[in-house]
């Protein structure tokens, strides 16, 4: 058995919600969302490809607030949950939701903005 390089991934920011993609049945993937105070933060689709030990990634922009936890379907691909806190005026709000839909897939043209709602 030939013995592999490790596969290391690297984030701008600190993150602390990292979940598998179970949905996806023909890729090993897994989500990773980051949590900065004083940056937009980034939500990572990691895909990895284990017959060439290779990484690739796609980076949608999570502007409401840091993530504290993320969250996949296990049914759709296309939908994905986070948990995050954001300050706005003045005013800390510390559990909101968000929810990425179809029109966020993968590849799609969208990157996701949102605001307090």
């Amino acid at each position: 058995m030939e013995d592999d390089a490790p596969v290391i991934y690297g984030l701008e920011f600190q993150a602390r919600a990292l979940t598998p993609q179970t949905a996806e049945t023909d890729a090993i993937r897994f989500l990773v969302g980051t949590q900065s105070l004083k940056y937009d933060n980034q939500i990572h689709i990691i895909d990895f490809d284990d017959e060439n030990n290779i990484i690739n990634k796609n980076v949608l922009l999570h502007q409401v607030g840091e993530i504290w936890h993320i969250s996949a379907s296990p049914a759709d691909k296309g939908v994905l949950a986070t948990c995050y806190s954001k300050t706005f005026l003045a005013k800390h709000f510390p559990a909101l939701c968000f929810i990425f839909g179809q029109s966020h897939r993968v590849g799609g043209s969208n990157t996701p903005q949102a605001g307090l709602s």
